[in-house]
């Protein structure tokens, strides 16, 4: 179930629990959300509010007909092993980074004598998410989804709440847009809110080889996955990421092979790393190594990227910013251009880039409140964050071709070649 901000779906979702429970004896239900201070100060308060029940500190409720209520947030769903649940409602599931709570859950949907086990969730839209994806991308045999704006129940709200609407939607068109239209293009704690395809992604295509090239590899060996772009940088100093390599689950030999065959010729250029990759913490021939070590084995020569995750965020994000006076040097006739462009060919680079997102600015039990993006499907942001933060300068004015293989001078040799001939 996917629903909107004013639409009452938190209530939809505790009445349905509610029913369930009481509609087959010994049911075991479980209402869960992904943060404990979320769980306990709206979930939780919500429940008591509409039902009238008291939630004990244990944090079960158990009815006249022997069900229970059990209320958990995200970091005690593990914890959940061989329990047989007949429903279970996930609130605010966008909340969650990806699906692996929910397939979790999925494998405990076996009670028996409660109907058809029956597992939901609430949520809001928020960009291309796991949700969208399992919803409305290739929504799998019974996975319903039920859409709704705040203006759907209109009827049922107060005038004066639709009438500031009007304000949000002047000032904060993003928010309305997702919370008040249930817009799927809009996507909450946006890093990198300049992103724009029209502008940002160019055709993939032969670059001088005068120009200064590099590269850039996350090794992520936790998760499995490898990361690594080509860049070059044009005359005018704009940077071009112009090919990727971005696979998982493979040995560092075949990594190695897969990088050689995407930088072709270019893999003797300087490749920047996540520093990471240069702790010795496994062990070869006797001795300590370290991924950095190994790539050097099979070829590949790295040197430490700046890993300062703030300053590289921004400085990434000021080349993304589109000067909108300044012609497009790639796309003919368009006026607007940021410092960095990407080409066609980056598939994971321009999946990651939109959906690179900040985690919610919540105060530690600390009283701290620290500022970070999501580590989460970032393999290709990352690789992108080494490369612009550690290029090389670029080469002076005087030897440089300024003219010479911009856009409009291959046009130029084209219309007169053609003429010639």
């Amino acid at each position: 179930m996917v629903s909107a901000w004013g639409t009452g779906k938190t209530l939809c979702g505790i009445l349905r629990i509610l029913r369930l429970c009481e509609e087959y004896p010994d049911n075991l239900a479980l209402v869960c959300r992904r943060e404990f201070t979320d769980l306990r100060d709206s979930t939780i308060k919500d429940f008591e509010n509409y039902t009238g029940i008291q939630v004990p500190a244990s944090k079960d409720i158990r009815l006249s007909n022997g069900s229970v209520i059990m209320f958990r947030h995200g970091e005690e769903l593990n914890t959940l092993k061989n329990i047989n649940l007949g429903a279970c409602l996930v609130e605010q599931a966008e909340e969650f980074d990806d699906d692996a709570q929910w397939f979790i859950l999925f494998g405990r949907m076996r009670r028996k004598n409660c109907g058809n086990p029956s597992l939901f969730l609430i949520a809001n839209t928020n960009g291309n998410n796991w949700v969208k994806k399992l919803w409305k991308d290739t929504p799998a045999k019974g996975y319903e989804c039920y859409e709704a704006t705040t203006f759907d129940n209109a009827d049922v709200l107060p005038e004066s709440f639709l009438d500031s609407l009007e304000t949000l939607r002047l000032q904060k068109p993003s928010v309305y847009n997702q919370y008040v239209m249930n817009s799927w293009d809009v996507t909450s704690g946006k890093i990198y809110e300049a992103w724009d395809e029209k502008y940002h992604v160019i055709p993939h295509e032969e670059r001088p080889d005068w120009w200064e090239t590099f590269g850039a590899i996350d090794t992520a060996v936790a998760s499995g996955t490898f990361a690594a772009g080509l860049f070059r940088v044009d005359p005018h100093g704009n940077i071009i990421v112009c090919g990727e390599y971005y696979e998982k689950g493979k040995l560092i030999s075949e990594h190695c092979q897969g990088i050689k065959q995407m930088a072709g010729p270019n893999i003797d250029k300087t490749w920047w790393a996540d520093p990471s990759a240069f702790s010795k913490t496994r062990e070869k021939l006797g001795r300590l190594y370290s991924v950095a070590d190994e790539l050097q084995d099979y070829g590949i020569i790295v040197f430490p990227g700046e890993n300062e995750v703030n300053a590289g965020i921004n400085r990434v994000g000021e080349y993304l910013k589109v000067n909108t006076s300044k012609s497009h040097p790639y796309k003919q006739g368009l006026l607007g251009s940021p410092r960095l462009f990407i080409c066609e060919c980056c598939v994971n680079l321009r999946r990651e880039i939109p959906l690179y997102r900040e985690v919610p600015n919540k105060i530690s039990d600390r009283g701290e409140r620290k500022w970070a993006p999501y580590k989460h499907e970032d393999h290709a942001v990352d690789f992108l964050r080494y490369g612009v933060m550690s290029r090389p300068i670029t080469p002076e004015k005087q030897q440089l071709k300024p003219d010479r293989y911009s856009y409009d001078w291959i046009q130029r040799q084209m219309q007169h070649e053609e003429a010639v001939a």
